[in-house]
């Protein structure tokens, strides 16, 4: 997923951190009053000043330990760099070189590590026969052998290294190349060369607890554990700990600045959406980033090199208002003004109108439970749907909405042609 980002100005000045917090927190302020998100912390690099700001939850601050998703792969490209540097891999190496078997190609074209570290390998975003046991933790149990099989069973969507399609399987598959690699597992891998260097004394693969996580709805959910995936999502870390790390893409003379400067600099194009580095996102005007999403977190990194500005967002939801603070938080240290966040406002609806509303519309069941409806659609999870008035409801976890209108129902998402239901007696 690629966030709209707001065009920062590159010449515009800094704003200390200290000026920051009135502004963020009248920003975050409605997702807070909506219990759209719970607990946030943001940590804002800017004018050699670092500030971490916490909202929601008591006890936040920047040793509060969050899983911090898919932004486990900006250090997954930085390690691919260090192997580089360390003369224990080339990007062109072919994926062959470290991976048995018989590797899917295309018309004879074989994936490297380059391409797998830029989303270009051609492979899928998840394994074609990849069946979670459990949803509420999809990568539980998935080691190795399981990640291979997938691997050998996949088809390439497009040629290696000519289009962009994000891939979780990919980056699993790259870290297993640097274990091949350097003799040593992922866990030990990002100790040595990334999290001990820079001090990162927070940051493991599956290990530290975390604060409790929530579903888009708020309806809390148990941790993920990665496994074989974790080079692609399966690190916890804290605002203090990512601060070190954002810090160090901030100065290209400190420690790894040599493999930072191969990890983040443009190794592929992405059109009108910019460029991507070793698994960094890259904007036209400047700005670096990667966000990730769990079944109960979001979290985003970004910065900008030519102004010495960064951000950490870390949040309990998976919810993509992370992102929008994020950047907005961003802005301000540029010394711009963020849009106000897209905030659904939501209404009390009576318990009788609740029961009058449930009923099975076309293919949709809709519930009254727990105080509110809940959308059933077929070989879907049940949703939650939230009163903007007793007749239109929308959700939290699709940009999609439901309005009552006598017996029919009328169904809109994003990119889904309109559907109206007639209500099933």
């Amino acid at each position: 997923m690629v966030p709209v980002l707001a065009s920062l100005a590159l010449a515009a000045p800094t704003t200390p951190t200290a000026d920051i917090r009135a502004p963020l927190a009248e920003l975050v302020a409605p997702a807070l009053a909506e219990d759209r998100i719970g607990a946030l912390v943001v940590a804002v690099v800017a004018g050699g000043e670092v500030r971490t700001l916490a909202f929601g939850a008591e006890g936040l601050d920047k040793s509060t330990s969050f899983e911090v998703g898919s932004v486990s792969k900006a250090f997954t490209g930085l390690l691919l760099a260090e192997a580089v540097r360390r003369g224990e891999v080339r990007l062109d190496d072919p994926l062959s070189k470290y991976v048995e078997g018989d590797l899917p190609t295309w018309e004879g074209a074989g994936i490297t590590l380059l391409d797998l570290a830029t989303h270009t390998s051609g492979l899928p975003r998840l394994a074609p026969d990849f069946a979670p046991a459990d949803p509420s933790d999809p990568y539980r149990g998935v080691g190795w052998s399981q990640v291979h099989q997938s691997l050998l069973a996949s088809k390439l969507a497009a040629k290696p290294g000519e289009t962009y399609a994000y891939s979780n399987l990919g980056a699993a598959v790259l870290g297993h190349a640097l274990e091949v690699a350097s003799g040593q597992p992922f866990e030990a891998l990002l100790a040595e060369r990334i999290t001990t260097p820079l001090g990162m004394e927070s940051t493991t693969v599956d290990a530290s607890p975390v604060i409790q996580g929530h579903d888009a709805d708020r309806q809390p959910v148990p941790p993920w554990s990665l496994g074989a995936y974790a080079p692609a999502g399966g690190i916890h870390s804290t605002a203090r700990d990512l601060t070190r790390f954002v810090a160090a893409h901030l100065r290209p003379d400190g420690e790894l600045g040599e493999s930072v400067a191969l990890a983040t600099r443009k190794h592929r194009s992405l059109g009108p959406q910019g460029s991507v580095g070793l698994f960094w996102h890259r904007t036209d005007t400047g700005t670096v980033w990667h966000n990730g999403q769990t079944g109960g977190f979001h979290s985003l990194v970004a910065f900008v090199p030519a102004q010495g500005i960064a951000v950490v967002a870390l949040g309990d939801t998976a919810t993509d208002l992370v992102d929008r603070i994020g950047f907005a938080a961003l802005e301000l240290a540029a010394g711009e003004t963020p849009a106000p966040l897209p905030i659904r406002k939501t209404v009390s609806v009576p318990d009788a109108k609740l029961d009058a509303l449930a009923g099975s519309y076309g293919p949709a069941k809709v519930t009254h439970a727990d105080g509110g409806l809940w959308l059933q659609l077929p070989d879907q999870p049940r949703v939650r749907l939230w009163p903007e008035s007793e007749t239109v409801w929308f959700l939290r976890v699709a940009p999609a909405q439901l309005t009552f209108d006598g017996n029919h129902a009328i169904f809109e998402q994003q990119g889904v042609p309109r559907q109206e239901w007639r209500r099933r007696r």
